[in-house]
């Protein structure tokens, strides 16, 4: 069985793309194509990177085919792990001001849970003004539930400088890929809000069988909070009243108007520091392609 893994980066339509290949099983079954729930992968794969006890790889494929029946007693032929947690998590981010830090130990569990190695491993990158902005604001929602006010929040000045003092970048991350899957073919793709990058990543993932499945092209691409909620939710959080049905309110106001919060986000300097950033790690990662590591653009 030949394996693909899409890892991400969070961010990067991963919920469209994952929700996708779920309402086109029938159709990815009929080319041997299994793309598992993300809930099931999260269920008996995901919580082993973290350390936790994990079945065996023909055990945990079994599970997840259990409730699918789409194969009729025959072994998918490709199987495509699609989730974005096996890296990491951005709320580490902000909580911790590290991005990605765990990924290689989380991938060499990974690793050695395979049969073998990964045939291709896709992952997205974005550029850090909007990867960072739009994590915050959804890490906000989250941070809210658990903690509740005996939490002190964290204001978005110590998030701000916790970005721009960030040592590990996107080129880090993919050297982790290269250090635990030396011989996987791994493809680097810039997220691009257009339908062209949905269907490019499709075409990766599904080679000609991309040319069978159905999606609404018109993607909701700016579901975000805007920058009047995100000042909203966290003006709860700092004085300690917000709830899971304040978030809850706050979150339902979100329209389909693309949202303003990237231009709010950021003061000018930290702006402008982490667009050359980004400019120059996406040129670092050029320099890094081989036969291996190939850049799409």
């Amino acid at each position: 069985m030949k394996v693909y893994l899409h890892l991400g980066a969070h961010k990067t339509a991963t919920t469209f793309i994952q929700k996708s290949m779920q309402s086109n099983a029938e159709t990815l079954a009929k080319s041997g194509i299994f793309a598992p729930k993300l809930e099931d992968i999260r269920a008996v794969i995901t919580p082993g990177l973290g350390g936790k006890p994990m079945l065996d790889f023909e055990d945990c494929i079994a599970i997840m085919l259990q409730d699918q029946a789409l194969f009729q007693g025959n072994g998918p032929e490709q199987l495509i792990l699609s989730d974005e947690n096996i890296v990491g998590f951005p709320a580490e981010i902000f909580a911790k001001g590290a991005f990605y830090l765990d990924a290689k130990r989380r991938l060499g569990h990974l690793q050695s849970w395979l049969p073998t190695a990964p045939e291709k491993i896709v992952f997205a990158v974005r550029p850090y003004i909007t990867f960072f902005s739009s994590a915050y604001a959804q890490w906000l929602g989250p941070f809210a539930k658990k903690h509740g006010p005996n939490k002190r929040f964290i204001p978005r000045e110590a998030i701000q400088q916790k970005i721009s003092g960030l040592k590990r970048g996107w080129p880090a991350i993919i050297r982790d890929l290269q250090a635990v899957f030396p011989d996987s073919e791994i493809l680097v793709k810039e997220y691009k809000s257009s339908p062209e990058y949905l269907r490019e990543m499709f075409d990766i993932l599904l080679g000609s069988t991309a040319d069978d499945i159905k999606y609404s092209a018109g993607y909701f691409w700016n579901h975000g909070l805007s920058a009047k909620l995100v000042v909203e939710l966290e003006t709860e959080l700092a004085k300690g009243i917000a709830n899971p049905e304040s978030v809850a309110r706050i979150r339902a106001q979100r329209s389909k108007k693309p949202s303003d919060l990237e231009a709010f986000f950021w003061p000018d300097s930290q702006r402008n520091a982490l667009l050359h950033r980004y400019e120059k790690d996406i040129q670092t990662l050029k320099k890094m392609t081989n036969n291996k590591l190939i850049w799409l653009g």
